[in-house]
Formats: C-alpha cells, sequence, structure tokens
C-alpha cells in the first residue's frame, strides 16, 4: 500500500488518496454440507487491487451571516477484487469477481452549520452492482441511498452537553 495526504494549517481542504495491492494464497472459505454441518477449506488465493480516495473541503469557513459554515466530503472506493485459482469440486472460479464486494462505492455529503449550534447534513451513496455468487452468475443491483440529518449541537443542561437531532437514512 502506498498513499499520500495533505491538509493545510488552516484546515480549509483536505486529501487522502491510497493504491494497494493485496495477494491472498489460502482462502478459508465457508461450506455446508448435506447435513447442514458447517465446515471450512482453503480453496485457493485472491488478488485485490484497490484505490481509496477521500477529500473534505470548506466552502464556507466561520462565517457570521446565516449561514456559518458548509463542508463537502467525497470518498471513492475502487475495489479490483478477484479469485485466483479458487477451485470448488471441479470448477475454477479464478478471474471472478469476489463475492461480495462492490466494484465502485461513491459518497458525497454537504453539511450546513449555522449559528447556535444548528446543522443539516445530507449524504448520497452510490454503490456498483455486487457479485452474491462464486460464478458471478447472480449480482445484487447497483443502488443509492440517501441519508439526512438535521439537528443541534449546542444544547446544554447544567453543565452536560447534548446533541438532538432527527434523521431519515436509506431513502
Amino acid at each position: 500500500e502506498i498513499g499520500f495526504r495533505y491538509k493545510p494549517k488552516n484546515n480549509r481542504i483536505y486529501f487522502n488518496a491510497n493504491v494497494f495491492h493485496f495477494g491472498l494464497e489460502d482462502a478459508i472459505v465457508r461450506r455446508v454440507n448435506l447435513n447442514d454441518t458447517e465446515y471450512f477449506i482453503n480453496a485457493g488465493g485472491t488478488t485485490q487491487k484497490g484505490l481509496e480516495f477521500e477529500s473534505s473541503f470548506w466552502l464556507l469557513k466561520d462565517k457570521t451571516t446565516f449561514l456559518k459554515d458548509l463542508k463537502w466530503r467525497s470518498n471513492y472506493t475502487l475495489s479490483k477484487f478477484n479469485f485466483k485459482d479458487f477451485t470448488i469440486g471441479k470448477t475454477n472460479f479464478g478471474g471472478n469477481k469476489l463475492t461480495g464486494v462492490p466494484e465502485h462505492v461513491l459518497v458525497n455529503s454537504l453539511e450546513f452549520i449555522f449559528p447556535k449550534g444548528f446543522y443539516f447534513f445530507a449524504q448520497h451513496n452510490h454503490t456498483s452492482a455486487i457479485p452474491v455468487n462464486d460464478a458471478n452468475t447472480v449480482t445484487a443491483k447497483k443502488y443509492d441511498l440517501v441519508d439526512m440529518k438535521l439537528g443541534n449541537r449546542n444544547i446544554k443542561i447544567g453543565q452536560s452537553k447534548f446533541e438532538v437531532y432527527f434523521g431519515i437514512n436509506n431513502l
């Protein structure tokens, strides 16, 4: 794995990028026999290559008007994960995509911060199709999710500070 990170002293922008390559020689795979007894086998290996990128930008910072701060975050993950010499019985799944791993995930969010601790947060998640069996003949469809939260981080009762919010997830 190799990466790069940049963050200036004023913290208005932030970048983090990593590329990686991981080779697993003996993948342990769960199996169930006809009697519903669970057992595990070494069924081959995997090759896992990828890229991760993370960024954040303060579009507005420390303003005293109606909108105090506005922050945008973005994250992207590319996962090129494949079976290598992955054999079950007489079937070799070598070259197929690794089960349960989406190739692309992109997450973007905006956070609006208002005076007196009020905020509004919105996030969008795009996930590409996900192979759900070793043969890659069945996939879960790509999907998009939206999350939103409205709240206040500046509620004080005595010496204690609280956050109160209302959120909607998985829209």
